[in-house]
Parts: C-alpha cells; sequence; structure tokens
C-alpha cells in the first residue's frame, strides 16, 4: 500500500509538470506580463498588500534578465514584512555583492537577523555609516527593540523617545515606549503613550492591547473590555491581549470569563509565567493564599521584574503572615509606585510585625499628613505607638482612626475596632478604670462580638472585680455549651486562688474542643501551682503543639520538666523562655535550679545572682534564692572535693602503675644481665678404660 501512494503521488506530480510544461505561449505571455509591471504598479501592489502578485512579478523579471535593484528592495521589504529573516538576509547579502553601498541596507539586514534572533549581529549591522534619513525611525525602533530584550531599559526608553522624534505621525514609537513604561509599572506615562498611540492607529491589535491595559488601569472597565476584545479579534494569538483580558475580569471578580481567557493562554503557553501570575490573582480572591503563592514562585523572574506580579506577591506573602519576606517585594513595588496606599500600608503592618515600628511610622508619613489622614494609615501608626511602649500616643492615634471612619458598612467595623484598641492603649497606658468604662460602652452596643467581651472580662479579672467578670461569662457564652466561656469560668476562679475549682471549667473547655491550646495551658498551670507535675504535662505539651512561640508556655513546660526530673529536656524551653521574657527573674531563677541539677553549680549560682538583680525589691523571691545558693555552694564544695579525691585516686593509681612499670623493667634489665655474663668451663669427663676387645658383660 505504501508503494501504491508512493506512486500515485509521483504520478499526480509528473502529471502536473506535463501539464506545465504543455502550457506553451500562454505561460510565456503572463510572465511576460508580470515582467511589464514598473516601479510604481509594484509600489502599488505591495502598498495593498497584494504581496503574492508583487513577488510573481520580480520572480518573472529575473527569469527575463530584467529585474533592477529597487525589484529587490521591494522584495527585500516583503520579506521582512513577512517575519522571513533568512530570505531577507539572502536578497542583502546578494546586494552586497552586487556593489550596493552597506549604509542603505543596514537597518534591512539588521532587521533580517533580528528575525532569526541574531541581537548582537543585529546590534553590530546598525553600527554602519550612511543610514538614510528615512530609515531613522525604523533605526530608532530597532535599537529600542534590541535594548529591551538585552534588559537595557534605560536604553531603550532613550531610543524609543528618539523614535518618537524621528516619526511623530507614526504610531510605533508610542506603542513601544508605552509597552516598556507598562511592563516597569509606570502606569501614567504608558496610559499618555496609549492615548497617542490609538489616535494614530486605531485598528492596530497592539495599539488597542495597550489601550485596553490603560483603561484596565484608569478604572474603565467596560472600555478595557471593549479594547481587548478588538485586539483579540484581530490578532487570535495575542496571548497578552488575552491575559490582560483575564486580568479585567479579574478586578471585575468575573472568575469564570477570567479562566476561560486563561485557558486559551494555558492552550498555546501551558508554561506561560503571566498566566501564572493571573491565577495565582484569582487564588488570593478566594482566600487560597498557599495556592497563590505556588503559582507565584511558578511564574519566576516575573515576580522581581515585573512590578504588578511584585506588587502581587508582597501582597500574598503579607496574607500568609511570612511578613519578613513580603517587606522587600512590597518596598520595591512601593518605590515605584510611591501612590499605592494598600501596599504602603501593607509593608508598614510587616514592618510592625517584625518589631520595626519606626521604620513603619517613616512608611506611613505620606499618609498621615494634615488633610490627607486615611482610616487605616491613623490604626497602623498607633499599633506603631504602641509597639514602641508609647500608649498614650497610640491611645489617641486609635481615636483618630475611630472618628475618620465612618459609621456603616466596613467602615463602621473598623471604627468599632479602631475604638477597642484605643481601650486596649488606655488600658495599658494606666487608666484602667477608664478603659474598662469604654469597652462596657462598646461591648452594650455590640454583644455579638465575643472578642470584645472576653476582652473585658480579662480586664475585670486583672482589676480584681472578679464578680464583674463573672456577671460577664453569660455574655460570652453558655459554659455548658461553650469552649470559650467554660475557659473564662476557668480562669475567674484561678484568678480568685480557687485552683481546684477552676480545673472543671478547663476540663469541660478542653472537652468541648480538644484542640483548644488557652485552656490547655491554664489547666497546665493550674496543675503546676497545685503542684501536679505529671498531670500538667501532657496538658502543657499539647498546647506547645498549638502556641510554638508562646514563651510563657515554655516556661510552664521548663519548669515541669525539670520538677518531673528531666533537666536536660527543661534547659531548651527554659531558653526559649528567656528570648522571650529576657527580664523574667522566675525564668532565670528556674534556668539556674535546672544547671544545677545538671552538675553545673557555679553557672546555677551566677545565674541567681542575675534573676536576683530583676527583682531587688522581692525579699521572699531573694531569700529563696539564697537558700538555693547555699545548697549549690555545697553542691559545688562537694563535687570539688569528689573531683579532688577523683583526682588523687587517678594520680595514685598512676604511680603505682609507674612503679610497677619500673620494678618490671629493672627485672628485664637484671635478667638480660645473667644473660650475657661468661659462663664456668665445664668439668672434663673421667677418663674412661681402653676397650681390649673382650666381653665383659656389661651392657654396651
Amino acid at each position: 500500500m505504501a508503494f501504491e501512494a508512493s506512486m500515485i503521488r509521483y504520478l499526480a506530480v509528473g502529471g502536473l509538470l506535463m501539464v506545465a510544461a504543455c502550457g506553451g505561449n500562454d505561460v510565456e505571455k503572463e510572465r511576460a506580463a508580470l515582467a511589464a509591471y514598473d516601479d510604481a504598479k509594484l509600489a502599488e501592489l505591495a502598498d495593498a498588500g497584494n504581496f503574492d502578485e508583487v513577488v510573481r512579478s520580480i520572480n518573472a523579471k529575473k527569469q527575463l534578465g530584467v529585474d533592477t535593484a529597487a525589484d529587490n528592495m521591494l522584495l527585500l521589504r516583503i520579506r521582512l514584512d513577512r517575519r522571513d529573516g533568512i530570505g531577507a538576509e539572502a536578497i542583502v547579502e546578494k546586494l552586497l555583492a552586487e556593489g550596493a553601498e552597506p549604509g542603505p541596507l543596514a537597518v534591512p539586514q539588521a532587521q533580517a537577523l533580528f528575525i532569526q534572533g541574531r541581537i548582537d549581529p543585529a546590534r553590530k549591522a546598525l553600527e554602519q555609516e550612511g543610514i538614510p534619513e528615512a530609515d531613522q525611525l525604523e533605526l530608532y525602533l530597532l535599537k529600542g527593540d534590541i535594548a529591551r530584550l538585552r534588559g537595557e531599559d534605560s536604553l531603550a526608553r532613550i531610543a524609543y523617545g528618539q523614535a518618537i522624534e524621528a516619526g511623530p505621525q507614526d504610531f510605533r514609537g508610542y506603542l513601544s515606549l508605552g509597552l516598556l513604561n507598562y511592563r516597569e509599572g509606570r502606569l501614567d506615562e504608558s496610559d499618555a503613550l496609549a492615548d497617542k498611540a490609538l489616535a494614530l492607529a486605531p485598528e492596530d491589535p497592539m495599539v488597542n492591547y495597550l489601550a485596553g491595559a490603560s483603561a484596565r488601569h484608569q478604572g474603565r472597565f467596560d472600555d478595557a473590555v471593549a479594547r481587548l476584545k478588538l485586539a483579540t479579534r484581530d490578532n487570535p494569538g495575542n496571548l497578552l491581549a488575552e491575559l490582560e483580558l483575564a486580568s479585567v475580569y479579574i478586578e471585575l471578580d468575573r472568575r469564570e470569563e477570567a479562566e476561560a481567557a486563561l485557558d486559551v493562554v494555558y492552550a498555546q503557553a501551558p508554561d506561560n509565567t503571566m498566566a501564572f501570575y493571573l491565577s495565582s490573582l484569582l487564588a488570593a480572591r478566594q482566600g487560597k493564599a498557599e495556592q497563590a503563592e505556588a503559582l507565584l514562585l511558578r511564574a519566576g523572574d516575573l515576580t522581581r521584574d515585573f512590578m504588578p506580579a511584585v506588587r502581587a506577591y508582597g501582597l500574598v506573602l503579607s496574607d500568609l503572615g511570612k511578613y519578613s519576606q513580603a517587606q522587600k517585594p512590597l518596598m520595591r513595588y512601593l518605590q515605584s509606585v510611591p501612590t499605592d496606599n494598600m501596599v504602603r500600608l501593607r509593608l508598614a503592618d510587616a514592618m510592625i510585625k517584625r518589631g520595626n515600628p519606626r521604620h513603619a511610622l517613616e512608611i506611613l508619613a505620606p499618609l498621615l499628613k494634615e488633610g490627607e489622614e486615611l482610616p487605616a494609615a491613623q490604626a497602623l501608626a498607633a499599633s506603631a505607638r504602641a509597639a514602641s511602649g508609647d500608649t498614650k500616643a497610640a491611645e489617641k492615634l486609635f481615636q483618630s482612626a475611630a472618628a475618620l471612619a465612618g459609621d456603616s458598612g466596613a467602615d463602621a467595623g473598623f471604627r468599632h475596632e479602631a475604638a477597642k484598641k484605643a481601650a486596649v492603649s488606655r488600658f495599658l497606658g494606666g487608666d484602667r478604670k477608664g478603659a474598662i468604662a469604654d469597652l462596657r460602652k462598646l461591648a452594650a452596643g455590640a454583644p455579638d462580638d465575643g472578642d470584645l467581651q472576653v476582652l473585658l472580662a480579662n480586664y475585670l479579672v486583672q482589676v480584681g472585680d472578679f464578680s464583674g467578670a463573672e456577671a460577664q461569662v453569660p455574655h460570652i457564652g453558655d459554659p455548658e455549651k461553650s469552649a470559650v466561656a467554660a475557659n473564662m469560668a476557668g480562669y475567674i476562679r484561678f484568678a480568685e486562688g480557687q485552683y481546684e475549682a477552676s480545673l472543671p471549667f478547663y476540663a469541660k473547655a478542653i472537652e468541648l474542643n480538644p484542640g483548644y491550646a488557652s485552656a490547655l495551658k491554664n489547666r497546665g498551670l493550674a496543675n503546676v501551682v497545685l503542684r501536679r507535675f505529671g498531670d500538667a504535662l501532657p496538658d502543657l505539651q499539647a498546647a506547645e503543639k498549638f502556641m510554638p512561640n508562646d514563651p510563657q508556655l515554655h516556661a510552664l513546660l521548663g519548669r515541669t520538666l525539670l520538677e518531673v526530673g528531666r533537666p536536660v529536656d527543661a534547659l531548651p524551653h527554659l531558653k526559649a523562655a528567656q528570648a522571650g521574657l529576657p527580664n523574667s527573674p522566675i525564668v532565670l531563677a528556674d534556668q539556674a535550679e535546672t544547671l544545677a541539677a545538671l552538675g553545673f553549680p557555679m553557672q546555677a549560682i551566677t545565674m541567681a545572682a542575675d534573676a536576683r538583680k530583676l527583682a531587688p525589691t522581692d525579699e521572699k523571691f531573694a531569700a529563696y534564692l539564697d537558700g538555693k545558693v547555699k545548697e549549690w555552694q555545697i553542691q559545688d564544695e562537694r563535687l570539688r572535693a569528689e573531683r579532688q579525691q577523683a583526682e588523687e585516686a587517678k594520680a595514685k593509681a598512676v604511680r603505682e602503675a609507674m612503679e610497677k612499670a619500673a620494678e618490671t623493667r629493672a627485672a628485664i634489665k637484671e635478667d638480660s644481665k645473667a644473660k650475657d655474663a661468661p659462663q664456668p668451663a665445664p668439668e672434663p669427663a673421667p677418663a674412661q678404660p681402653e676397650d681390649d676387645g673382650e666381653d665383659t658383660g656389661e651392657p654396651q
């Protein structure tokens, strides 16, 4: 079958050749007619887009030997328009071989090389002298494209600017510079350039793409969709337009249409980094921050070079609580687009979370000017002041933020939270009575705010108003049904010194919510106070899984492990507690006891002295430590005596061994001397009678 198919194809081709050969005079007439087109006619056909007929005419001229340099230049133009870099380069080489001047061919030659991806040779070709004035526009556009591909954006910017000067009525300079600005995040500049390009070429797909992107940036979403659909209609393979269209749909929260646009991109380019970026935005919109981060990581260099992706990456890291990592992309984007308030606020928040409130205030400064205050900026500035220990300033700023917020919707919720934080700052600043009054007023207007009800109950316990705190519990919930309410009821009893009575409430809270870390920690603490360390340990270890960075929990675990005879396990927890509570004398004292248990009494004594310095007026604590220090001094003396005895015993053993070795060596030496001494001559044997041959009857 394969042979038959091959033969049929061969016969078919042969038949066509025979038909062509039979053309005779008709073919000659057609060739002559095509060769008769003059330069004006060919230019007219080329301008109309009839490239095939132009090529046929020039080929006919070549066959008749009447083609001209102008014909070859026109054919070169067509090759370049059709992105045939190899064919265009061959024509340039032919013209140069025939003696054409290099200058007029420099730009076409560079374009042919550029189409083939030979960037460096293309740049070298543009160094040719004698480039005509008419080619200056193409020269600068190509220089800009080469610089852009090489990552030399500043050179590309200059070249595109020169292209605009060389051809102010040509849309391509505006388009190229606009696209560069858009990629770099210079959105205001790209918007203006898009308008100029659109006025000159309203039907061009790439112009419509840039105009659509610009319209999206300006919030004109309907116009953006219309422009981008024009861009994809006239150029179905315009992935940039599809990506931008997906961006608009994401802005409009039209998820299905966004996904459909991205499907078009993935079908043609499965590893498109921009598509990964946009998919990450969709994931972030749905609250899937981890998925969004994974997609952004697949976007690779885009999160470093494309400012909108840099922005998205910083925001996603912030959503994930990765504040240290989020600071770099957020800062980089803000330096490029300083007017983005959301990024500025997120960056300040990350800095506060990472313990850098001073820099956070510097970042917030532009939003805190008179007449430009934003409630969110005021609230973050308040948090920064609170983190710096300036509770008075924090209270005022939280109050200011609450005053700036509205009375409905999201603003009302923000206003409520800001007022709550102002009360907290007031409490921490020492005005406990006033803070509790503020919280009571807020709680009366927001009975469903469980966090507020718990906060108020906690503060009432801290000021010793146990009956007031107890009255607050029903506002939190039924202790038989609410783990939070049961936990609070237990905490109130614990604070009153009713440690045993607190345990059933904690047990109920844990029964209702086995993963309730606060209740686990509280029950563990109650058992520590009751010196039931074996009962406390499982609760504290379970709580650590949920609160791995809680220094107080580490302190409790350290003490408990020490009490159950596990000082080796206790020490890491106490060191972690000290890192979080560096000024806690109790943590240092427990660490000292642990060191003593591990056999380091002198280190324990030194640490006990440090602990005592942190509580100079606590006589009870000082007396306790003094007693411990005496024990550790005795321990140290005993250890010293034991070490001395051990050293003496060791020295004695060494001496005895050396003496024995010396005796052994002496014995060996004596034995050697005895062997080497001259021996006495042996005594001569008695003379034997001569044998006379007679048999004496003696045995021989």
